[in-house]
């Protein structure tokens, strides 16, 4: 599943998720870890009933993104975009980054940094299942999400999975693009 590779106190390590059920999974069986790429070992366990993981460092701050849910697969129960915060690994803080509105579902969140804070792609089903929408922050605590923005492909094509990078002057967007009839492949 999804898996952010970072360097945290000179360690390097994965933040990854656990969600088993696959198709049926239920959010009181997922949670989020974090694993030391040396060792191999689990060094935290936090963030229960999320998946969908991203992180970045900031300062001495390590900021995990995920999304919150009940249920996942057929029917699908999504609760939004959390943030989670810690200097330690050890005590974790959780609040609200990007609230589900009625009718969205949210999976994937990416967040860089950039000139005026940081900016985070996150991938939805609307206005095309999949597509994805964008937000800002100056802090990492409060958001905003850009109106009218919304990335679907040249011809309102399946764009999932989004990671977003910012190398001055442009942001570049990786994201998964599936076949589809009269499209030759994935980009």
């Amino acid at each position: 599943m999804e898996n952010t590779p970072i360097i945290f106190n000179g360690r390097p390590m994965m933040v990854g998720n656990h969600r088993p059920g696959g198709l049926y999974a239920k959010g009181a069986d997922a949670y989020l870890l974090i694993v030391d790429l040396t060792t191999g070992q689990e060094v935290a366990r936090f963030g229960k009933g999320h998946s969908f993981v991203s992180a970045l460092i900031s300062g001495a701050e390590l900021n995990v993104f995920a999304t919150e849910f009940v249920d996942y697969g057929v029917k699908m129960d999504m609760r939004g975009i959390n943030r989670f915060t810690t200097t330690d690994l050890k005590t974790w803080k959780q609040e609200t980054a990007i609230p589900q509105t009625p009718g969205e579902q949210i999976f994937n969140s990416s967040v860089c940094r950039d000139e005026q804070g940081y900016v985070m792609a996150y991938e939805l089903m609307q206005p095309v299942q999949f597509c994805f929408k964008f937000a800002r922050s100056k802090d990492l605590a409060h958001w905003e999400k850009v109106p009218n923005l919304v990335f679907t492909g040249e011809k309102n094509e399946y764009s999932a999975c989004p990671v977003i990078r910012y190398f001055a002057p442009y942001y570049y967007v990786i994201y998964l693009h599936a076949a589809i009839p009269g499209h030759d492949g994935w980009i």
